[in-house]
Order: structure tokens, then sequence, then C-alpha cells
């Protein structure tokens, strides 16, 4: 069984409390205690969401003055960039509206939206999946910023209010050619119902975004797309649990395991499940499938060791230096170590990126 460092067991706690659970027995913490939470919040890019559990705490078990107001300053921040990343989101669809194309915001503002206090969550950038052939948005792309890099499933732009903005062609992809050319037929079907596109808030107007039912399948594909490319946070976690405690029923939950199943990721699944047990007390009629302890405490491990993005892994370092070759090499080893959780797109992954360095050259010149 997994066991946990008193730290990793405190931020569990505050992330739930942030949630509205309720936490009896918080301990009074230290100084360096409450430095050591700070410093895992950062690396694990939740540090405004552990703040939301900090203010439901008794006025006792608050970290000092110096502690809170060092909170309290990197919250400012948080909350001001989530509300340019909001602005940023409007913004990038009423362009694409204005040019004709149909577009809605993935993951970042549509589900920080899910938690009860939205603006604390950190936003990262904004990432836009825009209705069109992939020729036709690329080079829509190269009108706006001819030098913007080509990638198979987006092209980073502009920045807009201060804000990244990436345009994706397709929001996520498979190693697997047989499971990806699955999930991109899915993905083209999604613009052929109006009901797939939902809508939050935003001032007076209103942003699209993924229906639940669409986000059900991308956020975990975009979880496991995370964990084998660079490392994934607790943030994107949480993301997924705000889905899923909102609840569906059995018929829906069949409906997506099936199609989890078709692309290989049934056992990811279970693992999410597992995990969004352990840390966030997720209910087991809200999952989709039951807990996989063996996948979902290495899974834990992960997330908890390369923290979010993976940049507090020192297993990685040096992937992304300026010889692709070495690149291509680093990144294929250091994949070897899920072959026993994920077989298929294990070993689809050299495959997948020799075919993006040929795709790479190809629309280069688009």
């Amino acid at each position: 069984m997994l066991q946990y460092g008193p730290t990793t067991e405190i931020l569990f706690k505050l992330l739930r409390l942030s949630t509205g659970a309720e936490e009896p027995c918080f301990p009074v913490l230290t100084a360096q205690d409450w430095q050591a939470v700070y410093d895992l919040a950062i690396q694990q890019s939740v540090l405004g969401l552990v703040f939301g559990g900090i203010e439901r705490l008794p006025n006792d078990r608050w970290p000092d003055k110096m502690m809170s107001m060092k909170f309290y300053a990197q919250v400012k921040y948080i909350r001001s960039f989530s509300g340019q990343a909001v602005e940023a989101s409007h913004s990038s669809v009423r362009r694409f509206a204005r040019d004709g194309f149909r577009s809605v915001i993935l993951k970042g503002v549509s589900v920080a939206a899910l938690y009860p206090v939205p603006e604390l969550r950190s936003a990262g950038d904004v990432d836009i999946w825009v209705e069109g052939g992939r020729r036709q948005l690329i080079r829509f792309c190269r009108s706006v910023n001819p030098a913007a890099l080509i990638y198979y499933h987006h092209v980073p732009l502009a920045k807009v209010n201060g804000v990244e903005v990436e345009i994706h062609i397709t929001p996520t992809w498979m190693n697997n050619p047989f499971a990806n050319a699955r999930l991109q037929r899915w993905f083209r079907a999604f613009w052929e119902k109006d009901e797939n596109i939902a809508h939050i808030p935003c001032g007076d107007a209103e942003i699209p975004v993924l229906s639940a039912a669409y986000n059900r399948v991308f956020l975990l594909i975009h979880i496991f797309r995370h964990v084998f490319t660079d490392g994934v946070g607790l943030r994107q976690l949480m993301d997924y649990y705000c889905l899923l405690r909102q609840g569906t029923d059995e018929a829906e939950k069949q409906r997506v395991m099936a199609f989890l199943r078709s692309l290989n990721l049934a056992g990811f699944a279970a693992a999410v499940m597992y995990v969004l047990r352990e840390v966030f007390n997720l209910p087991r009629e809200c999952m989709l499938t039951a807990p996989d302890p063996r996948r979902g405490e290495h899974l834990l491990r992960e997330i908890l060791r390369a923290g979010n993005f993976g940049h507090y892994d020192d297993r990685i370092k040096g992937e992304n230096g300026g010889n692709p070759a070495w690149n291509f090499f680093a990144r294929t080893l250091r994949s070897l170590r899920f072959l026993g959780h994920y077989t298929s797109e294990t070993l689809w992954l050299p495959f997948f990126k020799i075919w993006h360095f040929i795709y790479r050259i190809i629309y280069k010149s688009v």
C-alpha cells in the first residue's frame, strides 16, 4: 500500500476542504510545516485551491501572519491571471466567429467553472478547438503568425490579453494509429450536434465549451497524454474529480467505458478512479468504473514525483535538449516504465514520433 508523508496528507486534506468536504481534526502546523505544504502546492499547481481549503479552517489552524501573506500574494496573482484567461478565451471565440469558424474552449477556463471558486484554479494558456479542415486551419494560423510551429493536434498561435493561445486542430490523440482513427472519428462527430456544445457564463455573454459527455472522455485522455509525455500534477486530477462528482447515470458510464475500452484506456480509467478516491474521496457512485489499486498506486507515485507538467521530475531532465535524436531516444526509453500498464501506447510511441517528425516537415510549407 502506498504511504504518504505528513505534508502530502495535509495537502490532500486542504484540497478536500476546498471542495466543500469536512475534514475533522485538522492538526496545528508549524511555520516549517506550512512552508512544506506551500512548496508542494506550487509543485502540483494547486496553491489557489489549497488556499480555498485554508479559508475554511478555524482561525487557530491558520498559518502565521508571514506565511498567510505569502499565500495571499500568490492567490492575488492567480485570481488576476484567471480573469485574464477568461477574457482571452472570450476574445478568441469572438475572433474566430467573425472569421466564420465555430469553436469551443478546452480544459482551463471551461473546467474552472466546475469549481466552487473558479478563480482559485491556476490558469494556464487558452486552448481553443476550431472547426475546420487541417490545411484550412493551418493556413489561417500562418496568416496570423507566419512563424507559428505546426504540431499534429495544435498550433501555438499568439498572446491574447497576456495569455498564450493555442489553436487545436483536434483536442488530443493516441499513439496507436487504430485507436487514434477511432478517436478522431468521434471528435469529428462532435460538430454534428448542437447538444455537444455547452456554455459557461462570461459577464453578459457566454463561452462555448465541451459538454460533460465529451469531457468525460477528453479530460481523461488529456491526463493520460501528460502522464505519458511530460508528467501531470494534481490540478488535472482535480479537474476530473470536479467533473465526475456532478454524477451521471449508469448507461452513460457504460457508454464512456465501452469507448475507453476501445482505445485501450479502461485500465487507465480504473487507475484514475483510485487516485480520485484516495486524494479527493470521490464516492463510488460517481466513478466510471471500479478503482484499480495496482495501476492507481503507480499513477499516484508518478503524480507526486513529477509535479505539474513534470517540472520537478529529475528523470526527464535533458529530454527537451537541442538534439532531436537524443530527445527521441530519451522519451522512448522513459516510456518503457509504462510498458506493463499501458502496453499499446508504449509500443506505438516510437512509430508515432517518427511519423510526427515527417508530418511537421510536410506541413511546414503549408
